[in-house]
């Protein structure tokens, strides 16, 4: 053993210098902790060098070892006698057991570690602890425990936890509705982090401004917060994986699928060559979504297909009902009909109506009576059209425009020429009333209506029962619809422009709450008041 790493002083510092580089080098670090624990594994530097290897471990993706390490860490500190060093294990525990799903287990850590941390230590675990809670839907009890922690982080100067307490909170406030205090706690983030130098940070805060900046409606905004964010990160070596995806979400809101479509397949690129399967599995659903936009069903339909099994590979049931739902409206897209379309989006729509997602269950069972419909299963038609009408009457704008939508074909079917038009007007009536809120939703719910396809039928009916009247009517309709276009600024009026921030904002909580298994019950009473 060599002379200078017997000396417990000279390892401690180097544990601390590892545990300080954790984050920014973690490979280095996993090879530097594990030489420091092969001289001694049961002491002060042992527990800070396990502490060390494990926040590296997890920045690598190896959450498992992460866990071990930092339950030998406690364990270690403990029969040293060392509590503080117990304490910040355990916090850093919290975190990582909240990473595996074990939210339950991650509490309880932190009410284990609260009693032997104080000062800035205990305001740090106050920060960890709120992060949790924020990640389990607590968050009421989160805003509270981050604003304990707050004013003892900035008491001690700690910059860096300052940061990351902001960098949190501030996604949270805008789904919450306070975009104001969203904006202020991601500004203060940025600066905070770019007077101490802290890159990490203050990307992932452009980022996060861009996120709220779209959640109110600018989508201008939210590019060029994202395109400061990638300056930052491509000057000091950061992924930018996200970065991409956040940028094709943003494009995509504004309408703009083709371009969406290639950022999207920019960052999937990117994922693969690293072998980041989890993310990349997302990446290939959005671009199927922005291919779908695009006009290119085809694509859309590999690519969900695919992302479908991937999700099914990595045990994420909500995902893989989303990607067969996208897959569901690709096929149908490029044109596909029949009894294998039909059975497909039916137990799709299933699948999706098990796991909350409404409007797209919805979706899915409209593709699969439409399907019936033009392959003269005439039984089968009606009944599925029945079923998705009964939206007409309640719920969202995009349900109740899908019910009369399906309501029309459904009178069509049962020769009411006349009740199918007025139907068919309902259904336009509802997407005129609603335009600003569609805007704001329909990109999460895959909605299958469209104000084009609605005024063709019309003009079609006119056409056929030839009434002059009524097809310069429903041309001006069907011109009205094709000039729509999605609003990429906020409107000029100040209290709309809040409100359809408020139901953006419910929307993309409510898709969080969805993928994570949740009900989102009340989130989706809000959603529809809104």
């Amino acid at each position: 053993m060599p002379t200078v790493l017997a000396s417990p002083s000279v390892r401690l510092s180097l544990a601390d210098s590892a545990l300080a580089a954790a984050y920014d080098r973690p490979t280095e670090v996993v090879e530097q902790a594990s030489s420091l624990l092969l001289v001694r594994d049961d002491d002060e530097p042992a527990a800070v060098a396990l502490r060390a290897r494990a926040l590296a471990r997890r920045c690598t993706g190896d959450l498992t070892g992460a866990i071990d390490d930092l339950t030998r860490a406690v364990k270690v500190a403990q029969a040293a006698a060392l509590p503080r060093r117990v304490g910040e294990a355990r916090m850093s525990l919290v975190v990582a057991l909240a990473d595996a799903g074990r939210t339950a287990d991650a509490l309880d850590e932190a009410e284990r570690a609260r009693p032997l941390l104080k000062g800035a230590d205990l305001s740090r675990l106050l920060a960890q602890r709120a992060l949790v809670l924020q990640r389990i839907g607590r968050y009421g009890d989160a805003l509270a425990c981050y604003r304990q922690s707050l004013p003892g982080l900035r008491k001690d100067g700690d910059s860096l936890w300052e940061a990351r307490l902001l960098g949190n909170r501030g996604p949270m406030r805008a789904y919450l509705g306070d975009h104001r205090g969203a904006v202020n706690d991601l500004k203060r983030c940025a600066a905070v982090a770019e007077a101490n130098g802290l890159w990490n940070q203050l990307a992932r805060a452009w980022q996060n401004l861009g996120f709220v900046m779209s959640l109110v409606g600018d989508v201008p905004a939210a590019l060029e917060l994202l395109d400061n964010a990638a300056e930052v990160g491509q000057q000091r070596g950061f992924d930018d994986s996200s970065l991409v995806l956040d940028r094709a979400e943003a494009l995509l809101a504004a309408g703009l699928g083709s371009e969406a479509a290639d950022w999207a397949s920019t960052a999937l690129l990117g994922l693969e060559e690293r072998g980041l399967a989890y993310d990349a599995a997302e990446a290939r659903l959005l671009f199927a979504r922005a291919a779908i936009s695009a006009g290119r069903p085809k694509d859309a339909r590999t690519a969900a297909e695919r992302a479908a099994i991937e999700f099914a590979q990595q045990r994420r049931p909500a995902w893989t009902r989303l990607a067969r739902q996208v897959s569901v409206l690709a096929r149908w897209d490029a044109g596909e009909r029949g009894a294998a379309l039909t059975r497909a989006a039916r137990t799709t729509a299933e699948d999706c109506a098990s796991a909350g997602w409404t409007v797209a269950s919805l979706s899915a069972r409209f593709v699969a009576a439409r399907s019936a419909l033009e392959s003269s299963s005439l039984t089968t038609a009606r009944t599925l059209l029945a079923d998705v009408a009964v939206a007409r009457g309640s719920g969202s704008a995009e349900a109740r425009a899908t019910g009369w939508h399906a309501e029309a074909l459904l009178r069509l079917v049962n020769h009411d020429r006349s009740g199918a038009e007025r139907a068919l007007r309902r259904a336009l009536a509802v997407r005129a009333d609603n335009a600003a809120a569609l805007g704001a939703t329909d990109l999460r719910a895959h909605a299958a209506v469209f104000g084009e396809e609605l005024a063709s039928a019309g003009l079609q009916l006119a056409v056929e029962d030839q009434r002059p009247a009524a097809v310069l009517a429903w041309a001006e309709r069907s011109r009205a619809s094709a000039l729509q276009s999605r609003p990429v600024r906020p409107p000029s009026d100040a209290a709309l422009a809040t409100e359809l921030g408020h139901l953006r904002a419910v929307t993309a909580h409510l898709r969080e709450e969805l993928l994570a298994g949740r009900s989102g019950t009340e989130l989706r009473k809000k959603q529809v008041k809104l």
